[in-house]
């Protein structure tokens, strides 16, 4: 596709400069989405490794949250973090065919999987903020606890 084609669409039609910054857009996701595909890798082999020593060890080196269990909260991080970095690879994927071929579907097809990135760490920033303020209420209610004793 050279600079001079736009892609078109029944509303909307993007110029050479927005086809060439979606060019440079793939690009950045697809390297962010390939270095978190090796993190998640790490992690699930972080986890492995904690459960290897969990179960060899005798002693529990985690404390009272036990190797075991460490292991298994972090193998299910790793799953959690996999979806927002392969819904990233996806639309630098779409983005890539797209600008090269022209392919309307490609088009939708990676912004469909852009939405769903943003959706999932929307969501996800929903539930760390509910976690931080029922832990802010716990600790006000543990404190203010302490000062009626």
């Amino acid at each position: 596709m050279d600079q001079s084609t736009t892609v078109n669409n029944e509303q909307l039609q993007v110029n050479p400069n927005g086809i060439e910054f979606l060019r440079e857009t793939s690009k950045w996701a697809f390297f962010l989405a390939i270095v978190g595909y090796v993190g998640v890798a790490l992690m699930v082999l972080g986890s492995l490794f904690a459960f290897g020593v969990a179960t060899i060890g005798s002693e529990n080196t985690f404390g009272a949250l036990g190797g075991g269990a460490f292991a298994l909260i972090y193998l299910a991080l790793a799953g959690l973090y996999f979806f927002p970095v392969h819904y990233l690879f996806r639309f630098s994927e779409g983005i890539k065919k797209a600008v090269n071929s022209g392919e309307e579907a490609a088009m939708e097809s990676g912004l469909k999987y852009l939405k769903k990135h943003y959706k999932f760490l929307g969501i996800m920033m929903i539930v760390i903020l509910s976690i931080y303020l029922l832990m802010f209420f716990s600790a006000l209610s543990g404190w203010f606890g302490l000062l009626s004793i």
